[in-house]
């Protein structure tokens, strides 16, 4: 190969990389330009149908040209986009460093341990000012904007002291201080006690567990600080949520929650699972250097508390990077792909620096390598200014892309946004979506009229004539469908329709999952089960889903067969829910106690009333795992058996109300077309009225003919920029 072969290949690479960055630069930054004309398409929208409504209510027209309420409310959420990452990690892991560094700035003290009920939720300010509030369990609430008391507050108020670090603190204040208050008693503090210590233990080696040692302590010494502990503490100003507001850029469409860091055990409080369940994207933090790998904390956190739907946005990064020696990052990945490799997706593991990554951000803003030398001189950056000098010769450029590099920060950054950039995306096309069916829904009626008078423009008895057919077609075609209903809801929630055998099919699948699940200890069996519930809960909504959205379809299909007789435009009549619109059903039901008992109370009620109070089991009971297990799982079964005809029936309720809900619509979509006829004809009182208003209706199909072609086009186009990205 010559010298000139080698040039074009290496130019070639040159282009095409610098293609690639230009366009995930492009893509990166298209999200605001694409928000904004989002926002400007539905103003000019609003605009023009206030403009024809206008002209439309000297006869009648101005009731078509309304927009649903949902439009609104969806357009207030694209305004006020918000992406919400959930952070948490072992202790000293560089928890909020990584926050820092993802942030760009330091916002949190490092080297500390929050207490753990405290969720701090990072957001952008309003109104520019930095400012903190502190909720106390016991109501208690601390408002401050001055950023030194803020970071004092952070390092002494909010932090555990260093001689409780070594003790399950999180689990203590959620699980014994918030729940007991100060009504408990000697035994339930004792019982407490052995449950927090038996889950420690399970997480030894051996020869620590031989030694009778807990995170270091001995057992006895484990014991007295817990006790001391919680004799210390008042569980009414145990810090519930801290609120950290920041005029920052990046917080403009991300909330971050700062969660405590977990333990050997990998265990979280019922406040931090709330927090899991709303989450976008959730991090877990380990270092690479002072941990090991291997340890169970991760595995543990995510076999206990992260449902299979949030997996794929689940990121394990491991921070300190450039802490370790040559070639022990190698080792590590070849660790990576015996251990986590199997659990997540490689895409979704990451090893950096977040301390560089601080420095990468701090020395961008130095315009000169003059500038940057003097700093490092007056701050006796010894180290980094000899790298600047000697390796990279005082290129700032260079010295800068070399600290990036280094960090290997941005892969993480790219991934992050490309998730966040497509969350935001998908609520665009879902708002477009909208705007395109309100469209549908208007032509729909309208044809009804402009189908009713072709070839009668001139003839204005011929024209009523054939509107009062119209209406008696929609009339003949719903009760057809209303006596065609009750056949079809028995299929699906008859003695023998599909919702009996799907009951018991789900139940037989959850018992399935549960004796799947290996036994270690009570606590964490418990949590391992409930998360297994929660997939169980959300599989049970996506098949009542997809068996409302079977139903719609056939009942639609049978329409549309009943209407080749009549040859009516059905766009306006016809129920067509999307999945937002179904799960808004189900969610309605929820809080209808005359139509629909709570599924998740039902559920939970006989599944964890097997999983709860593990803790006040005998030490007898417990040496046996496998008896345990067997109890446990014989007892689902007994209550599975017991309660089959209930859920049979919670179900069934389910789709009969979501029947219900697509009747109450079919109803009121025939009721708005016969109301629209009926202004229609009211104004029927010369030929020349008559074509005006045909005139009209065309004019406004028209309108929205285009805007419904301008929508479908944004969708396409969203939908490329998702491909590429």
């Amino acid at each position: 190969m010559s010298i000139s072969d080698i040039e074009i290949i290496l130019n070639f690479y040159k282009e095409f990389k610098e293609k690639n960055v230009k366009e995930k630069n492009m893509i990166k930054n298209s999200i605001d330009k694409n928000v904004e004309k989002i926002l400007n398409l539905f103003e000019q929208y609003k605009k023009d149908i206030s403009q024809l409504s206008n002209k439309g209510k000297e006869i009648n027209f101005s009731e078509t040209m309304k927009l649903d309420e949902k439009i609104n409310k969806k357009i207030e959420e694209i305004k006020n986009r918000e992406y919400k990452i959930f952070v948490t990690g072992e202790a000293k892991s560089g928890k909020s460093t990584f926050i820092n560094a993802f942030l760009g700035e330091d916002i949190l003290p490092t080297g500390f341990i929050q207490c753990t009920s405290s969720i701090i939720e990072i957001r952008r300010s309003k109104d520019e000012k930095k400012r903190l509030i502190s909720e106390e369990v016991g109501g208690g609430i601390t408002r401050e904007e001055n950023i030194d008391k803020i970071k004092k507050f952070l390092k002494e108020t909010a932090a555990i002291p260093d001689e409780y670090r070594d003790i399950p603190f999180n689990i203590i204040n959620d699980n014994f201080l918030i729940r007991f208050k100060d009504n408990y008693t000697e035994k339930d503090l004792n019982n407490f006690i052995s449950e927090i210590k038996k889950e420690k233990v399970n997480n030894l080696t051996d020869s620590e567990t031989k030694k009778g040692k807990v995170d270091n302590l001995t057992e006895e010494e484990f014991e007295n600080k817990v006790k001391k502990y919680i004799k210390n503490s008042n569980w009414r100003k145990v810090i519930k949520r801290i609120i950290l507001e920041y005029p920052l850029e990046k917080l403009k469409e991300v909330t971050i929650f700062d969660t405590p860091g977990v333990g050997a055990e990998g265990s979280v409080g019922d406040i931090t699972k709330k927090y899991i369940k709303d989450a976008d994207a959730i991090i877990f933090i380990k270092s690479v250097v002072g941990q090991d790998i291997e340890s169970t904390s991760f595995t543990n956190f995510l076999n206990e508390n992260i449902t299979d739907d949030k997996e794929r946005s689940t990121f394990l990064v491991f921070t300190r990077k450039n802490d370790t020696k040559e070639g022990d990052i190698e080792q590590f990945e070849k660790r990576l792909e015996e251990t986590f490799y199997k659990k997540l997706k490689r895409e979704n593991i990451f090893i950096l620096d977040s301390l560089t990554e601080l420095k990468y951000k701090e020395y961008q803003k130095f315009t000169t390598g003059e500038e940057l030398e003097i700093y490092l001189k007056e701050k006796e950056k010894w180290e980094e200014w000899g790298v600047f000098n000697g390796k990279y010769k005082s290129d700032l450029d260079e010295f800068i892309k070399g600290i990036k590099k280094d960090s290997a920060f941005y892969k993480f950054r790219d991934k992050i946004d490309e998730f966040a950039d497509k969350a935001h995306y998908l609520k665009l096309i879902s708002f477009l979506d909208m705007l395109k069916k309100n469209c549908e829904k208007e032509i729909g009626k309208l044809n009804l009229i402009i189908k009713s008078c072709e070839g009668k423009k001139g003839n204005l008895q011929e024209i009523k004539k054939s509107i009062e057919d119209t209406k008696r077609k929609i009339k003949d075609i719903l009760n057809a469908i209303r006596g065609d209903i009750p056949s079809f809801r028995e299929r699906y929630i008859g003695t023998d329709g599909s919702i009996t055998k799907i009951a018991k099919d789900l139940l037989n699948f959850i018992v399935d999952k549960i004796e799947k699940v290996a036994y270690t200890e009570a606590t964490s069996y418990k949590n391992i089960i409930e998360k297994e519930l929660e997939n169980f809960y959300n599989y049970t909504n996506d098949i009542k889903e997809k068996e409302l959205k079977k139903f719609i379809e056939e009942i639609n299909n049978k329409i549309l067969e009943e209407n080749k007789k009549l040859d009516l435009s059905l766009n306006a009549l016809l129920p067509n829910f999307d999945d937002e619109e179904i799960k808004e059903i189900f969610e309605k039901a929820n809080k209808d106690s005359e139509y629909y008992e709570d599924t998740t109370g039902m559920i939970r009620s006989f599944f964890n009333f097997v999983t709860f109070g593990f803790v006040e089991r005998t030490k007898e009971l417990r040496k046996d795992k496998d008896k345990e297990k067997k109890l446990i799982v014989e007892n689902i079964k007994t209550k599975c058996k017991e309660n089959i005809y209930k859920f049979e029936n919670i179900l069934q309720e389910s789709i009969k109300y979501g029947i219900k809900e697509y009747e109450k619509v079919l109803k009121k979509n025939a009721e708005n077309t016969q109301i629209q006829l009926d202004l229609f004809l009211s104004n029927l009182k010369t030929t020349e009225e008559a074509i005006k208003q045909i005139n009209l209706a065309e004019e406004i199909v028209k309108f929205y003919k285009e805007k419904e072609i301008k929508f479908s086009n944004e969708i396409d186009a969203i939908h490329n920029i998702i491909g590429k990205n």
